[in-house]
């Protein structure tokens, strides 16, 4: 991962291990409680830490937000890095935002947030604009995470966003589609 994606990519800030100088630099880390109404400061420990020898995003990879933003706008310029650097091919790319799910998996892939979206490789990819209520175009694609995270990814417009939030029991399904059509409507698309 760090020759291949991290270092063409200049993401000096990821990787599976925290060291104490990037520890002091962690964003702390927040909890909805529903019956409260309130937003409580929870302990940055992540059970999922396993190491590098299981290579998941949630299982101990850790990033920055100003590197992961070199990622997504790297899949959203189907492939490429800033310099130019070919880092996946645009056909894997396209292969990745293809939905693969059936009529049958797709009524089970029925989050909220995840209205007129199908399922590609490890990625939510936009099947049904309507469905969703959506400004974006078919084919953008990207992920949420555990604590609120959102990435979103268009190659036909070149664009990424990447959406940063530490707060278990996040509210997505309200937060992340209307984050999405902001951004959408802001650029007149």
């Amino acid at each position: 991962l760090s020759e291949n994606i991290f270092e063409p990519l200049e993401m000096k800030d990821t990787g599976f291990y925290l060291t104490e100088e990037k520890q002091k630099r962690m964003a702390k880390q927040y909890k909805f409680v529903e019956s409260t109404s309130k937003v409580i400061e929870i302990p940055l420990a992540n059970a999922y830490a396993i190491g590098s020898e299981y290579e998941s995003g949630g299982a101990g990879l850790i990033s920055s937000a100003d590197d992961y933003i070199k990622f997504a706008n790297c899949l959203s310029n189907k492939g490429k890095s800033q310099n130019g650097e070919q880092i996946l091919s645009e056909r894997t790319i396209n292969l990745m935002r293809t939905n693969h799910l059936d009529e049958a998996a797709l009524k089970n892939f029925n989050w909220v947030q995840m209205a007129g979206y199908g399922y590609g490789l490890g990625v939510r990819t936009m099947i049904d604009r309507a469905k969703g209520g959506s400004l974006s175009p078919i084919g953008e694609f990207g992920w949420g995470g555990a604590a609120g995270a959102y990435v979103l990814i268009d190659p036909e417009n070149e664009l990424a966003l990447f959406y940063v939030q530490h707060m278990l029991n996040s509210q997505e399904p309200y937060i992340h589609p209307r984050i999405r059509n902001l951004l959408y409507y802001c650029l007149g698309k």
